[in-house]
């Protein structure tokens, strides 16, 4: 991350003994407490690192059903947000240990307004957590992305329309406290206390993984308290070359278990992608392929083809809520729903 605070020893100097000049006729003594005092603060300022951010996401859909919810036509062309989003970081050391915090903004750039497309997150701020890290490992509080999500959930959920993110049954984005453990001959875990924004459920989180030579290994369990069903998983990634490669297996009593697949190839500015979903409960077998092209550094153009036996991530044009599905039956009703999408995403930073 980019450094705005400090302008340089020139600059902190010059300000030390402009400030010095105002009193060394008097006090000698202060004026030279005056200036190590300043240099002093410089340095320590020196240390933070701020970042604005954001990310502008939305692709056009062609969308079709067996029936639609209405009866009418069974398809639509809309344009869908794919989580855009605005945000902060900020970041110093304190001796030995790193301070960072970020927020984050969800947007639905389709509709023109804040929040989230797909209306899993009951809230607008995507991202609201402070970590502390060092040679100890780390501590995060506040809302973020979960262990359970980024060790098995993400190593599968690489595409880039509003489609991706919905191979798991656990949560992946809410309040938690959660301390990952220094690495270890490749090795690390993560313990978090979650609860689910909007003073929902809690539950805790594990997470195991291995990292070396291009392979990762993971497993991990969510483990709700009550009657809320619990998940756990397993996921396995392996990185080389142009290549990446990704298998996922998840489990949730009472509701049943996933199986995904997905591979990427990398071909200069163009990149490949298939998914497969086998046995989700939500959403029945799903597919997903799709191509993206590095306009730019910071511009990226992507189309996709989806498809879901069932009811779940397909909704209607300019839907109010997550059960708005654009297929007849409502949740789980067999609708075999498609899309075509073509998108745009554009990436900002104040450090590019």
């Amino acid at each position: 991350m980019g450094r705005y605070i400090s302008k340089g020893p020139c600059t902190a100097t010059a300000l030390a003994f402009f400030v010095a000049s105002l009193c060394v006729q008097s006090d000698p003594a202060a004026a030279q407490d005056a200036v190590n005092q300043t240099v002093s603060k410089t340095r320590n300022l020196s240390n933070l690192d701020l970042e604005a951010y954001g990310s502008l996401r939305i692709h056009l859909s062609q969308v079709s059903v067996d029936e639609s919810f209405d009866g009418g036509s069974t398809g639509y062309t809309g344009l869908t947000d794919a989580y855009s989003r605005v945000g902060a970081r900020a970041g110093f050391n304190l001796g030995s240990t790193r301070i960072s915090g970020t927020v984050e903004l969800g947007l639905n750039s389709a509709e023109l307004e804040v929040g989230d497309p797909s209306f899993f997150d009951d809230e607008d701020l995507r991202v609201k957590s402070v970590t502390a890290s060092g040679d100890w490992g780390s501590l995060k509080v506040g809302k973020d992305w979960l262990p359970y999500y980024n060790n098995v959930g993400y190593p599968v959920d690489y595409f880039s329309t509003i489609y991706a993110g919905y191979t798991t049954y656990a949560f992946f984005r809410e309040k938690q406290i959660a301390y990952t453990t220094p690495t270890w001959q490749n090795m690390s875990g993560t313990l978090a206390r979650i609860e689910r924004t909007g003073g929902g459920p809690l539950g805790w989180h594990y997470t195991a993984s291995y990292a070396a030579n291009g392979l990762t290994l993971a497993i991990g369990r969510e483990d709700m308290d009550g009657d809320v069903a619990d998940t756990e998983g397993a996921a396995i990634s392996y990185q080389t070359g142009p290549w990446y490669m990704a298998a996922k297996y998840e489990s949730s009593d009472p509701i049943g278990s996933i199986y995904n697949g997905f591979v990427q190839y990398t071909d200069d500015k163009l990149t490949y992608k298939f998914g497969l979903g086998l046995g989700d409960q939500f959403s029945g077998n799903t597919y997903h392929t799709g191509i993206d092209y590095q306009f730019r550094p910071n511009i990226k153009l992507f189309t996709e083809f989806y498809k879901e036996e069932l009811n779940y991530a397909i909704l209607q044009d300019r839907a109010e809520s997550s059960s708005d599905y654009f297929g007849a039956g409502g949740f789980g009703a067999k609708q075999n729903g498609q899309v075509f999408a073509f998108g745009l995403r554009y990436d900002f930073s104040t450090n590019q």
